[in-house]
């Protein structure tokens, strides 16, 4: 008897239990036989997709360990070696170029604090080195400067430094190895490793601060979920004890119906491989009853193919010396060609071309000139004709137009207006002090006569008369007056009429 321990206590009969796999393991073997290739081949494709899909899955959660290793990294380092994120991240783009690192360098660069430290005080050597590199290691305020930029500045001192000797000497004295590191970045110009710095790929602290945020998230999940896991473990183990106890205890039942499943599955595969086997069979029975059919029809298709080809190489040996003496003519032809463009037309091309570009062109180009000499002394012309005589005539009979003329014909059309609006309210009078009362008049006298009504009447006789007399006195003195004073407004205005003639020829 063996003991088997998993989740707990499972008792097997090991006997048993060896007699139930080799009945299984026969019953799989001959299983396999019949399935033959093509179930291994499936079992590869198979595996293949789950192996691909495990490396996508894989290589995501691999990219995403090293994007939170990295930016960890810069945010852990850059406070180490007393930079910024972004001075830590475009320092160690520029040491790595070198084979070199922040991280590496960072001792070095809190040794430089300490000799500013020691520096601050304003005596020492080390206050001598930091003056003749040109870096004062307070601030503004008077406070000792970060790490960062006191190693900007050296770097920059150094750089300025034109005996290499003794630059490489302070580089080691100030810097250790971080100064013989970077002999090539001091060999720079200042410019040069600045834009070597802004080649880098910085992250910004916006970003940093959200990967580092994840990064705590994500190891606070991981774990939490060991925890469930381990707790969802313990909880299920129980429920497995019962469920291999319950496999131990049904064995012999669980055996009869793997029997049973691959007994059926047999059957059902070699009823599968015998209609395969009698499908083959039926197609070389009927492959072996029509094989002289099948033959005979082949070699037709093989003989009227050798055929064709016979008949076309026949016909080519037939018509070869035909053939040779067209490409004869064809080549003559072209040879011809090539000797008329050699001997003829070429150099007549290029004498024509000399002919443009020596003769012709410089004579075009003289003559182009000689045009736009005389267009130009005729737009000059133009124009001096235009400012000293023209234009000033042209202002002129403007400012004649618009101070004189206008004016006046402005007030001769005003007088010309008031009359005839005269007129027509004389007309207007007339006809209400004249023709209307004479109307009404003779009106109210035929209807006092008809009716008796003799005062009507003598009123009707009034009226008349009083319309005639007013209409006379009013025809005979309106328009007089309308035209009168029309020719009074007309000589006015023409007497305020001053004109002067200017001066054109000068």
């Amino acid at each position: 008897m063996e003991i088997f321990k998993l989740f707990g206590s499972i008792f097997v009969d090991s006997e048993e239990a060896d007699k139930s796999i080799a009945k299984t393991e026969e019953k799989a073997e001959g299983l396999a036989s019949k399935l033959g290739a093509g179930i291994k081949t499936a079992a590869k494709w198979g595996a293949g997709i789950a192996a691909g899909a495990g490396v996508a899955v894989g290589g995501m959660v691999a990219l995403l360990g090293k994007t939170l290793e990295t930016t960890a990294e810069i945010s852990k380092f850059a406070q180490v070696a007393g930079m910024s994120n972004k001075g830590f991240q475009q320092w160690d783009y520029v040491m790595k170029s070198f084979g070199y690192s922040v991280e590496a360098a960072s001792g070095d660069l809190a040794a430089l604090a300490e000799k500013a430290m020691d520096a601050q005080s304003g005596v020492g050597e080390n206050a001598e080195i930091f003056k003749e590199l040109g870096v004062n290691v307070e601030d503004a305020s008077g406070k000792l400067k970060s790490q960062e930029q006191l190693f900007n500045e050296v770097i920059t001192g150094l750089q300025g430094m034109e005996d290499v000797t003794r630059r490489n000497a302070i580089a080691t004295m100030f810097l250790s190895t971080t100064g013989e590191e970077l002999a090539p970045v001091l060999n720079m110009t200042a410019e040069e490793l600045e834009n070597m710095k802004n080649s880098a790929n910085v992250i910004d602290d916006a970003q940093l601060k959200k990967a580092e945020d994840f990064r705590l998230g994500w190891e606070k999940v991981k774990n939490t979920f060991s925890g469930v896991l381990t707790e969802v473990g313990v909880r299920l183990m129980p429920m497995f004890q019962g469920l291999l106890d319950w496999v131990t205890a049904n064995m012999p039942t669980i055996q009869l119906v793997i029997d049973t499943v691959f007994t059926v599955l047999s059957t059902g595969i070699q009823i599968g491989i015998q209609w395969i086997n009698n499908f083959i069979g039926a197609i070389k029975q009927w492959y072996t009853e029509n094989e002289a059919t099948i033959s005979a029809i082949f070699n037709a298709i093989i003989l009227g193919i050798q055929t064709f080809i016979t008949a076309i190489q026949q016909w080519y040996t037939d018509n070869e010396a035909t053939f040779k003496a067209f490409a004869k003519i064809v080549e003559d032809t072209f040879n011809w060609i090539v000797d008329v463009w050699n001997t003829i037309l070429q150099p007549a091309l290029m004498t024509i071309i000399q002919v443009i570009m020596n003769d012709l062109l410089p004579a075009f180009q003289s003559g182009f000139k000689t045009i736009q000499d005389v267009v130009q002394t005729a737009f000059n012309l133009i124009k001096t004709v235009w400012i000293n005589i023209l234009q000033p005539i042209f202002n002129t009979v403007m400012t004649v137009i618009k101070t004189v003329l206008l004016p006046t014909f402005q007030t001769v059309f005003s007088a010309i207006g008031k009359a005839v609006s005269t007129s027509f309210s004389a007309i207007s009078g007339f006809w209400n002090n004249t023709l209307k009362p004479v109307l009404n008049g003779i009106t109210d006298f035929i209807s006092g006569v008809f009716s008796g009504n003799w005062s009507k009447a003598w009123s009707g006789v009034v009226s008349t008369f009083t319309g005639i007399f007013n209409g006379v006195s009013t025809a005979v003195k309106t328009p007089l007056n309308a035209v009168i004073s029309m020719i009074n407004s007309v000589i006015s205005g023409l007497n305020s009429l001053s004109i002067s003639i200017p001066d054109w020829v000068k």
